[in-house]
């Protein structure tokens, strides 16, 4: 089967808008803005508390945040991974809150599900981080990360 001379340039103009559209796809995959490294302790707690981060993460949109032992883009079903969307203040707070869960098929349940453990308080052109959990594989450092909901 020949196609006619002016298909030609149809397919290939086709062609281009998909190449085009898959590279666009690609490059919209989210950011992730590392805060900083917590180790959990032999009984797998960790009490990252009040730890300053050097930028403003809620006027820069990043409120959604993965706690992990891989890095922070890893595929949560070959690390511990533990998310949370970070909820505005009520009236009268400053700091944005969260509870983490489980994510994927590697990290264990958290031990006081539900519970608030995260906490992000924008402080200027800084951003002071708390995050409490009860439950994550123990003697291991994890990654504390940041991306836009």
């Amino acid at each position: 089967m020949t196609l006619p001379k002016r298909a030609l340039p149809l397919l290939l103009a086709m062609l281009v808008l998909l190449l085009g559209i898959a590279a666009a796809s690609a490059g919209a995959q989210q950011v992730w803005f590392a805060a900083g490294d917590a180790f959990a302790e032999d009984d797998g707690e960790i009490n990252y508390i009040e730890q300053l981060v050097p930028a403003d993460l809620v006027a820069q949109g990043l409120t959604y945040i993965r706690v992990t032992n891989g890095p922070c883009d890893a595929d949560p079903n070959t690390f511990d991974v533990y998310e949370a969307n970070l909820s505005i203040p009520q009236s009268g707070d400053d700091a944005w809150y969260g509870s983490l869960t489980s994510t994927g098929t590697q990290a264990a349940p958290l031990h006081h599900p539900g519970d608030p453990n995260v906490y992000l308080v924008p402080d200027g052109i800084q951003s002071r981080v708390t995050v409490f959990i009860d439950g994550v594989r123990p003697s291991v450092t994890f990654t504390v990360c940041f991306r836009k909901p």
